[in-house]
């Protein structure tokens, strides 16, 4: 009683007031934090998905050279599927970031890409092609991950093809969230 006659104390109101206003502040605030957060991961994906992109479009209109001294272009660097070396293929990664194994990216397919990613990331890469790079095949490659942890693999993708002309074509981002785990959704490419 005497603390209040002097003015050196807060009312149980006037606590409850404040907690209510930090209640509201964080009740806006976490979940505009955790948008960010998602925003900037799949940045990510799309500058090593672009990468990936200009490092087939580059491949695909170098001139090679084979062990007999043959030069040859206009093809892609292999004909499947290229998988990074170590991603789960029974489960996703499920929001949090991985050390990527030294290794990840060191098969042939990669190699030839000229490609290759040491930071820690938060979606598993891949490139598919169904063909060596005629006119009408197609690449894909994608990411996929899940940032909010709910189970549901998101995947970002890029597409090229070959044109009839001969020419590289594509470079349009998506995404598209899928049941399917690891391999490249046709629906969605």
């Amino acid at each position: 009683m005497r603390l209040r006659e002097k003015g050196l104390g807060f009312t149980l109101i006037e606590l409850m007031i404040v907690v209510s206003i930090m209640s509201i502040l964080a009740a806006v605030a976490i979940p505009s934090f955790i948008k960010y957060l998602r925003r900037a991961r799949e940045t990510e994906t799309k500058e090593i998905l672009a990468k990936i992109y200009k490092n087939l479009k580059d491949y695909y209109t170098r001139v090679h050279v084979d062990s007999r001294h043959t030069s040859f272009s206009n093809t892609f660097p292999t004909d499947g599927v290229c998988h990074q070396v170590g991603y789960p293929t029974t489960n996703i990664r499920h929001g949090n970031n991985y050390i990527v194994a030294t290794n990840a990216f060191d098969a042939s397919c990669w190699t030839r890409l000229h490609f290759k990613v040491t930071e820690n990331l938060y979606y598993d890469y891949h490139y598919e092609t169904d063909g060596w790079g005629d006119p009408d095949d197609h690449a894909w490659a994608w990411a996929v991950g899940d940032l909010d942890i709910d189970t549901t693999p998101v995947y970002w993708y890029v597409n090229a093809s070959i044109q009839i002309d001969g020419r590289f074509a594509g470079g349009k981002m998506a995404t598209k969230s899928t049941s399917i785990n690891g391999d490249r959704d046709s629906e969605a490419f």
